[in-house]
């Protein structure tokens, strides 16, 4: 009887916790990174896509984001680059554009802990 009694409380005092938590989240509100700069709170991310973080990375797709939605001839500098970057990405044969240092070596994980084969 006491635990059943028990089980009783503690669903009654999960509801209630729920309740009181769903009503300071509603209460609270949800604001933008965006529109919180110059209030006082921290901007947290800027970037707000995995492209914009890791562009610094892949120089030929940054400039094929640019080049892509110019209007331009197909042989003018733009064009030519355009070009040029779709070809070094088509003939790349690995799936994943590696940093300098993370490029597989002789087939392998660079990292000397890691050391698998690697598809290359």
């Amino acid at each position: 009887m006491r635990t059943a009694c028990r089980n009783q409380l503690l669903k009654q005092r999960r509801i209630l916790e729920k309740e009181e938590l769903h009503g300071a989240c509603s209460i609270q509100g949800y604001m933008q990174p965006a529109e919180s700069e110059g209030k006082g709170k921290p901007h947290v991310d800027t970037d707000r896509s995995w492209f914009d973080r890791l562009r610094h990375m892949m120089p030929e797709r940054e400039r094929l984001s640019h080049t892509l939605f110019c209007i331009s001839p197909l042989r003018s500098p733009e064009g030519i680059s355009a070009a040029k970057d779709l070809l070094s990405l088509l003939k790349s044969s690995c799936r994943v554009a590696y940093q300098l240092s993370l490029r597989p070596r002789q087939g392998r994980c660079p990292v000397p802990s890691c050391g698998v084969d690697l598809e290359w």
